[in-house]
């Protein structure tokens, strides 16, 4: 059988309740009253457990260690037992009988499939600006305006070239 759990915090504070006298007392009844109001929903109470986590706290977000005290429950999955899978005897395939063609029955004749020719892929090629500003390196005091414009009619020169190879 598949069973759901529920993890909920135990309760910090007691209850006051008719005959409770204490803090232990109020303690108890509180989780008590916890345990009954989940155990009307179908749920069965399985243990209290103290864990460990880690949190950070203060201005600073330093890490420390707390300790939480949790109530488990458990009840029985209806969902699960709905999508469990369900295991069945394999089968055994036998091939089936093949009857003759009756001389009344016209035989269909297969189909021929035709290849479709494929084309060539596309040659993509990215579009160049004519604005040689992108491809001119910044000047900087080492560097000429001379050479810089040299560099320009390069490249404007190569642009040319490429224009007329196309």
């Amino acid at each position: 059988m598949i069973y759901e759990y529920k993890v909920i915090p135990a309760p910090r504070r007691g209850k006051r309740g008719s005959a409770m006298k204490g803090p232990a007392g109020r303690f108890a009844f509180a989780v008590e009253t916890t345990i009954n109001e989940l155990a009307t929903d179908g749920w069965e109470f399985v243990r209290a457990e103290t864990l460990g986590a880690e949190e950070r706290e203060g201005l600073m977000r330093k890490r420390t260690e707390t300790f939480h005290g949790v109530l488990v429950f458990k009840r029985a999955s209806t969902a699960a037992e709905n999508s469990a899978p369900q295991i069945s005897t394999p089968k055994i395939m036998t091939q089936p009988k093949v009857s003759q063609p009756s001389s009344h029955v016209a035989e269909a004749e297969p189909q021929k499939l035709e290849p479709t020719p494929l084309s060539a892929p596309k040659k993509v090629t990215p579009e160049i600006k004519n604005d040689p500003l992108p491809l001119m390196p910044k000047t900087s005091s080492r560097v000429s305006k001379r050479k810089a414009s040299e560099l320009t009619e390069v490249q404007e020169e190569a642009s040319l070239k490429d224009q007329e190879d196309k």
